[in-house]
């Protein structure tokens, strides 16, 4: 089935720093990319606003477009699920393992499988692999985005949204290290990819690269599944 409607994210306000929110998110999506291909794609756009009311006045500003649900679905050999009722247990334990050290990585805690708030479930058509992927989107609550309005998830024992905190499963220390081996091995790449990024700015970028680097080291560390995962999973 084609598509004939697609999202685009723009810039909810006026200036500079609003224009380096939509870039920083958009950057996390790409980031996403690189640890799976189980993620939304995007593309970058510049849009021309055009006020009729006064007196045609344009303004141009950065806006990215996300990859349609049926689009990744078909790329992933796989079907949307449309249900409000699931719960982690239904997910791919590696999935969504991936996921939240991502968003431990973002530093970003805005979703949750309840009524697929921020994320989307998909079933593979191969009946061997029965359980969900969870696949997220809307990241501007995110840490490394830092936006002036964003604020941690409720009932969580933290004040800002650039503190990271893991929201995962509880797992053995040898099923956390499946994923921590993967984020490990695309270190190299994620890097590459803010690096490369040319649309933002040094400050933002340097910002970006700092939180990033704040996280692979704590990654390094001998203690890291216990005193950063284990502290609090579910």
């Amino acid at each position: 089935m084609v598509t004939n409607k697609i999202k685009v994210v723009p810039r909810c306000k006026g200036g500079k720093l609003y224009e380096d929110y939509i870039l920083k998110e958009y950057l996390i999506y790409k980031l996403y990319n690189v640890i799976t291909d189980n993620s939304f794609r995007v593309r970058l756009l510049k849009i021309k606003y055009i006020d009729t009311g006064r007196n045609n006045k344009e303004d141009i500003s950065w806006a990215f477009m996300i990859e349609p649900n049926n689009m990744l679905a078909r790329r992933i050999s796989a079907f949307p699920v449309k249900k409000d009722n699931l719960r982690y247990k239904h997910t791919d334990t590696t999935n969504i393992d991936l996921m939240f050290l991502f968003q431990y990585m973002i530093g970003n805690t805005d979703l949750t499988i309840t009524k697929r708030h921020n994320v989307e479930l998909f079933k593979y058509k191969d009946h061997t692999k029965p359980n969900l992927i969870m696949i997220p989107y809307d990241f501007d609550f995110a840490g490394l985005v830092n936006a002036q309005y964003a604020n941690p998830a409720e009932k969580l024992d933290i004040t800002s949204v650039r503190e990271r905190y893991y929201l995962g499963m509880c797992r053995t220390d040898e099923q956390y290290q499946i994923v921590i081996d993967i984020f490990k091995q695309k270190e190299s790449e994620i890097f590459q990819t803010i690096d490369e990024f040319e649309f933002l700015g040094n400050r933002a970028k340097n910002s970006t690269r700092k939180y990033i680097e704040d996280f692979y080291q704590e990654l390094h560390k001998s203690n890291f599944i216990e005193k950063k995962l284990n502290s609090t999973c579910r």
